[in-house]
This record gives C-alpha cells, sequence and structure tokens, in this order.
C-alpha cells in the first residue's frame, strides 16, 4: 500500500498545480478579454470560449481539491453524540456510501463520454468547432480521482479506527 499512497500523492500534488494554473490562465484570459472589449473595443472571438473550458476544468479540479482537503461542509450535530465505535461504523458507511455514489458517477460519465466520442458530437454554437466531449470527459476523470481520494482519506481511516476500538 505505501508505493500506492506515495504514487498517491504525487498524483494529488500534480493536480493541485494544475488547478492552480488553469485558474490562473482563466482568471488571464477573462482580463484580456475584459481589457480588449473595454479598451480598444475588440473582443477577443474565442476569449469567452477558452475562458469557459478554463472555467470547467479549474472548478472540477476544485471540487477535487476541497474533497481531499476536507474542505466542505460536514454536520456532526448528532453523530457526536454517539459512542466512538458507533462513529466509526457511520464512518465506515458513510465512506462505503461515497464509494458507491462517485463509481455510479464514474459509470454513467464514462458511459455518456464513450457515446460523445463515438458519435463525435461537435459543438457549433460557439466560435470553435470543439467535440462535446471535452467538457464532459472531466467527469468520468473526476471521478476516478475522487474514488482514491475517499479509499486513502476516508474508507481506509474507518476502517482503522474500526480495529482500534
Amino acid at each position: 500500500m505505501g508505493g500506492f499512497v506515495h504514487t498517491y500523492k504525487r498524483v494529488r500534488r500534480v493536480i493541485h498545480i494544475v488547478a492552480a494554473v488553469l485558474t490562473f490562465l482563466f482568471f488571464l484570459m477573462t482580463l484580456t478579454n475584459v481589457v480588449a472589449r473595454y479598451a480598444f473595443n475588440a473582443p477577443i472571438l474565442v476569449g469567452d470560449e477558452i475562458a469557459f473550458y478554463l472555467f470547467v476544468y479549474a472548478a472540477i479540479l476544485g471540487v477535487y481539491y476541497g474533497y481531499g482537503a476536507k474542505a466542505h461542509i460536514s454536520v456532526d450535530l448528532i453523530t457526536s453524540r454517539f459512542s466512538e465505535r458507533t462513529q466509526a461504523w457511520l464512518g465506515a458507511v458513510t465512506a462505503i456510501f461515497e464509494q458507491v455514489v462517485w463509481v455510479l458517477i464514474l459509470w454513467q460519465g464514462s458511459f455518456v463520454t464513450f457515446d460523445l466520442v463515438t458519435r463525435t458530437h461537435i459543438l457549433h454554437a460557439y466560435t470553435l468547432p470543439m467535440p462535446v466531449v471535452i467538457t464532459f470527459v472531466v467527469v468520468p476523470i473526476t471521478a476516478m480521482i475522487i474514488l482514491m481520494e475517499n479509499t486513502l482519506s476516508g474508507i481506509i481511516p474507518s476502517i482503522e479506527r474500526l480495529r482500534r476500538k
């Protein structure tokens, strides 16, 4: 398990760096387009669309970052009153339930992505003729990395808590 954890920590670091770069590029593209539009009265034709793609990827990787950093809201008003053993069991059940949800998201996201790849859908509503799959492929990718994150930060610690109790 040590090799998996070490490799995953490196992958996590790369994903955090990519998310930061995408967020910066989104900001830069939006700022450049605003300046071009208002200062020179000549907006960048594909600026909003490129910003949209950057935003989609930065946002979904931000979800992953928040999930891994446990930056989401956790309500333990009721569970904090239970015994430590019951809390450990509830933690394990919750982690397993989360895995099931992310497996379903991975499954359905992969199904939609495969369907879009095989049918080669092209967006013509925007200025760039981009395959629709570019915006949808992020769903199964995110599901896979959150499955790994939940395994390391949810399931394994919950099992260890149950063994200690």
